[in-house]
């Protein structure tokens, strides 16, 4: 492999690691909007690794015919790392900006289908309560309680 090809290889690789950082700030807002405990970060944590590996192994695959190298980990590295420092914070934002803005919508989409079902449901919640409120006649063969 030639030095150009190996350059080329090593700047695919700082890209990838920038995106895998940017990828890991879309789940950091995703937990962060969801407000995941302790449990719920560890599931999170172990399905964004399984998620992020391959994805990033195929990109390794298109960049450099899976080649690891120490200059795809170094790139790798430099590339979150320049992310982090630089765009982690504006990213962070962006996606949390984008997930309120999901939210409001979904929140105006559901809001009619919800009293449309309240609506529809109403006589049957009415009839079913009115139900419960009388009592139970007595079993077949026990006398009525006065």
């Amino acid at each position: 492999m030639s030095l150009a090809e190996q350059s080329w290889s090593f700047l695919l690789t700082v890209l990838i690691g920038a995106g895998a950082a940017f990828v890991y700030d879309f789940y950091a807002a995703v937990r962060t909007s969801l407000r995941l405990r302790r449990w719920g970060t560890t599931v999170g944590d172990v399905f964004f690794w399984l998620i992020l590996i391959p994805f990033v192994f195929g990109l390794l695959l298109l960049a450099n015919w899976g080649e690891v190298r120490w200059y795809v980990f170094l790139g790798l590295l430099l590339g979150a790392g320049l992310y982090r420092r630089t765009l982690s914070r504006a990213a962070f934002s962006f996606w949390m900006s984008i997930l309120k803005a999901t939210g409001r919508l979904c929140y105006l989409v559901t809001r009619p289908c919800a009293y449309f079902w309240w609506s529809v449901t109403w006589p049957v919640r009415k009839t079913v309560a009115r139900i419960k409120r009388r009592p139970l006649p007595p079993p077949d063969g026990e006398p009525a309680e006065d």
